[in-house]
C-alpha cells in the first residue's frame, strides 16, 4: 500500500515538473515574441530610446488613433471621394490619413502642444 502511494506521489510530482518545464518554455517563447513586437512598434514610432533607457521610473505613452472606416469618412466629406473610392480605394484611404495627420498637427499647434504625429502601416 505504501509503495502504491509513493508511486502515485512520484508520478504526480513528475507530471507537475514536466508541466512546469513546458509552461516555462512556452512563457519564454511568448516573452520573446512580445519583445519582438515591442521592438517593431517602438521602431515604427521612432522611440527606440525607450527600450535602452536605464531610468525606468519615467513612463512614455503613445496615443494611437485608427480610423475605423476611412472610405466612409472620405465619401461623407467629399463628392470627389465618392467617385475615386470606387476606382482607387487605397489612394483615397492614404489621402484620408494624410488629411487626418495634417488636421491633428494643426490642432496641436493651435493649443500650443508639442507633439509628433506619424502615420504607420501595420
Amino acid at each position: 500500500m505504501l509503495l502504491v502511494i509513493n508511486f502515485t506521489v512520484i508520478t504526480a510530482l513528475l507530471f507537475v515538473s514536466i508541466y512546469t518545464i513546458l509552461y516555462i518554455r512556452k512563457s519564454k517563447i511568448l516573452a520573446n515574441q512580445m519583445n519582438t513586437h515591442l521592438k517593431y512598434i517602438t521602431k515604427q514610432f521612432n522611440c527606440e530610446h525607450i527600450l535602452t533607457e536605464t531610468n525606468t521610473t519615467q513612463q512614455h505613452y503613445r496615443l494611437l488613433v485608427e480610423l475605423v472606416d476611412p472610405l466612409a469618412l472620405a465619401k461623407r466629406e467629399s463628392d470627389m471621394a465618392k467617385i475615386f473610392s470606387e476606382i482607387a480605394p487605397n489612394f483615397v484611404t492614404k489621402e484620408v490619413y494624410r488629411q487626418a495627420k495634417k488636421q491633428a498637427i494643426l490642432d496641436l499647434q493651435q493649443r500650443n502642444v508639442e507633439g509628433h504625429v506619424s502615420i504607420i502601416t501595420i
